[in-house]
């Protein structure tokens, strides 16, 4: 595990006969270039982002998110069940897009509908699969995601139906969220984000900017 989180076994042994891993805080300066985005975030994350990517736009519903992402939850519960992908940075995001355009690396930004209308959290792609097996789907994604197996065979319309599964790693909480309005401002998108969409160059440059405050 915490190798998996960029942690390098180093050759010291303590007195009580305790292994010693180490990771560095600050990134090499060299290491933008030689590695890939999500490579760069595993070694030097979660904060840590390489912003020369391509940058997707993923909207997503308020009870979804908070699932996903349960210290974003506007409205904390007395008696609260956190599932088992709230307590990691890896997590799943399952959905019908169409999209073929996420890529192992890309940055994924997650925009709260309904409610808050706004970008809150920012994640990098590890991996995808597109698939209507349900057990292949629910294997892949393990405990990272919020569906149980039952509703995984449901999104599959008993293997009718493709679904999008996006393994992820969570970087950054925004506070504040980036609102609609300031998102289209600063051209990320032209309107609320309906489905999963790539965001054009205007919009990433000023992303890159803010990530990079």
């Amino acid at each position: 595990m915490l190798e998996d989180h960029g942690f390098e076994i180093t050759q010291q042994i303590t007195n009580l006969n305790e292994l010693v891993m180490w990771r560095p805080l600050v990134p090499p300066a060299e290491a933008a270039d030689e590695l890939d985005g999500f490579e760069f975030n595993r070694r030097y994350g979660p904060r840590n982002l390489k912003l020369d990517v391509p940058m997707h736009i993923v909207p997503i519903k308020p009870h979804w998110e908070e699932r996903l992402f349960p210290e974003g939850r506007i409205q904390l519960e007395l008696l609260t069940s956190t599932p088992a992908c709230g307590n990691d940075l890896r997590k799943a995001y399952l959905s019908h897009a169409s999209t073929q355009q996420l890529q192992r690396g890309d940055l994924v930004l997650f925009y709260r509908s309904v409610d808050e209308q706004a970008v809150r959290f920012v994640a990098v792609v590890e991996d995808t699969l597109r698939s209507s097996d349900a057990a292949e789907i629910f294997r892949f994604v393990g405990t990272r995601t919020v569906y149980t197996a039952n509703e995984i065979e449901d999104m599959t319309d008993a293997g009718r139906k493709d679904v999008l599964a996006v393994l992820i790693r969570q970087s950054r909480h925004l506070n504040p969220a980036w609102s609609l309005e300031e998102l289209m401002a600063n051209g990320v998108v032209v309107r609320a984000p309906q489905s999963i969409q790539g965001i054009p160059d205007e919009g990433a440059e000023w992303i890159r900017t803010a990530l990079s405050a």
